[in-house]
């Protein structure tokens, strides 16, 4: 598939998919979208990179915005108990606020 060709599945110009493939454009949750759908293939697909020692592709993550990498980021640095309870405390707000007290969400071990 040409660059061209791929830039009329996602609906954009050429000049986006060159500066995506050299690395100009940074990927964006909307991209992945884009060329995954275009390209036939996983977003997982579209993220795996060879590593520089010959070993094994390695995944990415995948953050669509800075809330979301902000939080990442946050839940690394939590020790496992610290995560427990951070997950309990947003399942119990979940099954209380969103859900409206229905139990619909799976309790945490």
């Amino acid at each position: 598939m040409t660059q061209q060709q791929l830039a009329d599945a996602c609906g954009c110009y050429v000049t986006a998919i060159s500066k995506l493939e050299n690395g100009h454009r940074a990927i964006s949750g909307k991209w992945l979208g884009l060329l995954s759908t275009a390209l036939q293939v996983p977003k997982a697909a579209l993220l795996r990179t060879e590593a520089r020692d010959g070993t094994e592709p390695v995944d990415c993550d995948i953050v669509l915005d800075s809330m979301e990498r902000t939080i990442l980021r946050f839940w690394r640095g939590l020790p496992q108990e610290g995560q427990d309870y951070v997950l309990r405390a947003a399942t119990t707000w979940a099954e209380n606020t969103v859900r409206g007290g229905g139990g619909a969400l799976s309790k945490v071990g």
